[in-house]
């Protein structure tokens, strides 16, 4: 017997969200290095890589950060560059929108996930997504 309707979460589940992230978080430092010489790309990354790793590990940093998800990467971007003894908030709003840009013209769903949605429809289940992630 068929369900009557299925409900999804949106980001790991039927799209490639962290897949993607990392690519963004590159592209991004890419760019605002490319704009100042005194910051290597690679070294911004990896050091936002180490603070995004540490911040998100902790489990009251984990559930304000998810409440605002833009506030939570300024602060994780803004500690990165005080690394780099920058204390330039306009730089690291450039970098955290530029990443959110670059996520999503880069995010897809998983493998097989839209013909399977498809599928499900013509089935005629109703389908219900959820997400805590962008509109």
């Amino acid at each position: 017997m068929l369900p009557k309707a299925i409900c999804f979460d949106l980001d790991d589940t039927l799209l490639s969200d962290d897949a993607f992230s990392e690519q963004a978080w590159f592209k991004s430092c890419e760019l605002s290095a490319g704009k100042n010489n005194s910051i290597k790309s690679q070294e911004l990354f990896c050091k936002i890589n180490e603070i995004r790793k540490w911040f998100w590990n902790d489990e009251e940093r984990r559930r304000e950060g998810s409440i605002d998800l833009f506030k939570a990467r300024k602060v994780i971007v803004g500690m990165a560059l005080k690394g780099y003894g920058f204390d330039n908030e306009k730089m690291g709003e450039e970098i955290v929108n530029n990443y959110a840009r670059f996520k999503d013209e880069l995010i897809e769903f998983f493998p097989h996930v839209e013909k399977a949605l498809n599928e499900l429809m013509a089935k005629r289940i109703k389908l219900a997504l959820i997400t805590n992630g962008n509109g």
